[in-house]
């Protein structure tokens, strides 16, 4: 019922225009609250179970987990992490979490088959909240998430009050008349944030190494909001790890032939686009997203010609400014 229109020119732009006829609501929507309330109540959920909470993350790129091990780190949780379904599937079953984070596009097994077998398990596994990680969170994505089994899911490149708030969503309720404490304001400091160990398989990834010196100028708005969320020193040690295996990321790609090997192309592609994102290096999580999409159907040619401008995003990014980039030294 509504309308949708547009008027352009060339060299001036283009304009889209719409109207919709929406009903009124009956009652006014809560206001959204405040991030420490909603930290506060997290808390509180902790507290009434007692113990720490048990989260696997699971996700096939390493800054995406880093960064979530990272945002749960100010709260009593212990944190496992997992890189593919396969994994997951192995660690969901040998261990009892009460929450699972689970990125959707990965190799081996992706994360929607993976939420159907562990479903399958019965008992408390047809139960525990699994939440998606995805950088795809259109209607029907979410649709077919729900539809794999998955309680709720969180757009990537996630942010900590989205991330605390699906999971006080997933979680049972809080006991009749348990109390919430009082929003204290926690900010990570600059110095001496520790790193959350990550564990795979039962095995403890030591942190990155930060020597060796290096630069990558990043968007500043997108590098303060993640300093403001869990500190300058982890935020350096996660955009470490992200510089390295983005570099080993743009290697694989010279090494891959894209007419046999289309669907791997377009799922790292696809990993690129998010974790790029996440440091507001829009150039390159573009060109990653052009990749993602267009591999079903690229010539040798157009691929080598594309990851050869991802390639050359990324050594750009390392050498030179763009806007209101901000130079970051870190770990090479």
């Amino acid at each position: 019922g509504g309308k949708i229109g547009v008027s352009s020119a060339p060299g001036r732009g283009t304009e889209f225009h719409f109207s919709l006829t929406l009903p009124i609501a009956d009652e006014v929507a809560p206001p959204e609250q405040e991030d420490q309330d909603v930290y506060a109540q997290f808390r509180a959920r902790i507290e009434a179970a007692g113990r720490p909470l048990r989260i696997l993350v699971v996700d096939d790129n390493p800054t995406n987990r880093a960064i979530a091990a990272q945002m749960l780190g100010e709260f009593r949780v212990q944190t496992n992490t997992a890189c593919d379904g396969t994994e997951a599937v192995t660690a969901a079953t040998r261990f009892s979490y009460d929450v699972v984070l689970m990125d959707v596009r990965m190799p081996e097994m992706d994360g929607l088959d993976a939420t159907r077998v562990i479903r399958a398990q019965g008992g408390p596994l047809a139960a525990v909240p699994i939440i998606a990680f995805t950088a795809n969170a259109f209607a029907e994505d979410a649709a077919a998430c729900r539809a794999a089994g998955m309680n709720d899911h969180v757009a990537k490149p996630v942010r900590k009050k989205a991330l605390i708030d699906a999971i006080l969503r997933a979680l049972p309720p809080l006991p009749a008349g348990a109390a919430i404490p009082s929003p204290r304001l926690v900010r990570p400091s600059a110095q001496g944030t520790p790193l959350v160990a990550e564990h795979r398989s039962g095995q403890t990834e030591a942190p990155p190494d930060r020597e060796g010196a290096g630069r990558l100028y990043v968007g500043r708005k997108a590098f303060d909001h993640l300093v403001e969320e869990i500190g300058r020193d982890a935020t350096l040690a996660v955009l470490t790890v992200f510089a390295r295996d983005t570099e080993a990321r743009i290697a694989l790609f010279e090494t891959l032939d894209i007419a046999a090997e289309r669907r791997r192309i377009e799922r790292e592609a696809h990993s690129l686009k998010s974790a790029a994102a996440t440091f507001g290096l829009d150039r390159l999580s573009a060109l990653a997203r052009e990749l993602e999409q267009s591999a079903p159907h690229l010539s040798q040619s157009d691929y080598a010609a594309l990851t050869g401008q991802i390639k050359a995003a990324f050594a750009a990014a390392r050498h030179t400014p763009a806007g209101d980039d901000h130079p970051v030294e870190l770990a090479v």
